[in-house]
């Protein structure tokens, strides 16, 4: 069985072969593996939250300065998912932070 860089390498030196057609078809399969490996990769990374102040908390990469990404913590538990990107919500900075008081 072959990992996702094998096939994509087994795909790219497919796609410099002489035959036209199979070499066109390996070299769009490659570019398609190479997305499918990026979009994994994207997926595994999650959206860090950050406690704005005493009572709400947002997500760190967006418009943080933007009042309407700014949400209750007691929303804490309904949001799995970061409601601007889509990934899974990282709330470690807040723990650490509810740990250190």
């Amino acid at each position: 069985m072959m990992t996702l860089d094998e096939a994509i390498k087994h795909a790219e030196e497919v796609s410099n072969s002489k035959c036209d057609s199979c070499g066109e078809e390996h070299k769009q399969l490659a570019e398609w593996l190479k997305e499918l490996k990026e979009l994994k990769r994207k997926k595994k990374e999650k959206c860090k939250w950050i406690a704005y102040d005493y009572r709400t908390m947002c997500p760190e990469e967006h418009d943080i300065e933007n009042p309407y990404w700014r949400i209750p913590e007691t929303y804490r538990d309904a949001l799995k998912y970061c409601p601007y990107c889509g990934k899974e919500i990282d709330y470690s900075d807040i723990d650490n932070e509810e740990n250190e008081k």
